[in-house]
């Protein structure tokens, strides 16, 4: 709605600058939030050492490791790593001569669901360079016309991406009682003759 007294186009346009903004904020703050989530999802450390110091150590590397990717790096991990369309991966993974652990965590979907879900994703990332790259280009913000029809894009963004990170939150406090979880597993005598059997062999 235009404010009274104001001009029309320039006010609507401020509108779009607002949205626009918003809209980049949201994206750097669910690409925040996944860097963590992936950072966590997965380690690798040595069968020799498997101390709760080692195991923060191969945590504080992999943050670093993950905080240079970029969106769509990111989202190919998601759907290639943290989610799953079946069940046939282990949570603790080592091979029959035992070098190294590799802990992942992730979410188990229905087939239908993670191919729903894998697109939607890489959707985000096309949204995100649309905006980038090529928002101006696709709107002409010097007529009235043009800014509403920005600003009916923009908010549909808005809610494309809060979706988005809802769902992502989501899975990060599913993630966290996993990683509980896996953390008192890690110190059962299970997981531990389990390592030294391995070790053992090599």
């Amino acid at each position: 709605m235009t404010a009274p007294g104001s001009d029309g186009l320039t006010f609507e346009r401020n509108e779009v600058f607002r949205l626009f903004g918003q809209c980049i904020l949201q994206l750097q703050h669910y690409e925040i939030s996944l860097k963590s989530l992936i950072a966590a999802h997965r380690i690798s450390i040595p069968a020799s050492a498997v101390s709760e110091a080692d195991i923060e150590r191969a945590r504080t590397n992999r943050v670093a490791q993950t905080n240079h990717h970029t969106l769509g790096t990111l989202i190919g991990e998601m759907t290639g790593s943290f989610l799953a369309s079946d069940v046939g991966q282990d949570a603790v993974a080592a091979s029959e001569r035992l070098s190294a652990v590799d802990i992942r965590m992730g979410i188990t979907l229905p087939p239908e669901d993670f191919a729903q879900t894998t697109a939607d994703l890489r959707d985000l990332v096309v949204l995100r360079n649309f905006l980038v790259h090529h928002f101006l280009e696709q709107h002409d913000l010097g007529t009235l016309s043009g800014c509403l029809t920005a600003q009916r894009v923009l908010m549909d963004s808005l809610e494309r991406v809060g979706q988005a990170h809802s769902d992502l939150c989501s899975w990060a406090e599913g993630m966290s009682q996993a990683r509980e979880a896996m953390a008192l597993y890690l110190q059962t005598g299970e997981f531990q003759d389990l390592i030294f059997k391995r070790a053992s062999k090599t």
